[in-house]
């Protein structure tokens, strides 16, 4: 599937997401965001083309782009992680150089677990104002994410 010149080889952002998200994003209306799994970066273009055509965001991207067990080899589906990461890096690339306003860009390749709290050292604690979880789908990794996740966010900001 391709749209304004990105690629994406699935719509599960789209299917799952989007339309909720188009109610929602304007209501919050961020200028933080750490999204944690970010996959061919569906999920990341859309929140720069919403945001950033009115004012500079800050965006912080964490994945390993080596796949959950679903990705892997007799998983529910073999998908490539080297070329999806390509994926990301054109699409995101793409959404950034025509973004109205400044777009700050960060990608913390590695486990969630240790780029969050690499965060928390650094500072970040109590400084996003929307975290989106959507990486490992492994229950002791989701809890992990929350926990950390809860650490990083603003008084009165969503997950």
């Amino acid at each position: 599937m391709v749209s304004r010149g990105y690629e994406y080889t699935n719509n599960w952002f789209g299917k799952a997401a989007k339309g909720v998200w188009d109610s929602l994003i304007p209501q919050i209306n961020p200028t933080r965001i750490l999204e944690i799994g970010s996959y061919e970066g569906a999920s990341t273009c859309y929140l720069i083309e919403k945001l950033a055509v009115t004012k500079e965001i800050e965006l912080h991207c964490v994945d390993t782009w080596e796949g959950g067990v679903e990705h892997q080899k007799g998983g529910f589906v073999e998908v490539n992680m080297s070329d999806v990461e390509k994926r990301f890096q054109r699409n995101t690339e793409i959404a950034v150089a025509n973004a109205k306003h400044k777009v700050q860009f960060f990608i913390h390749k590695g486990l969630s677990d240790r780029i969050l709290s690499k965060l928390v050292a650094e500072g970040k604690t109590d400084y996003f104002d929307f975290i989106y979880v959507d990486a490992s789908h492994e229950a002791p990794d989701v809890l992990c994410d929350a926990v950390l996740s809860f650490r990083l966010l603003k008084k009165n900001g969503v997950i």
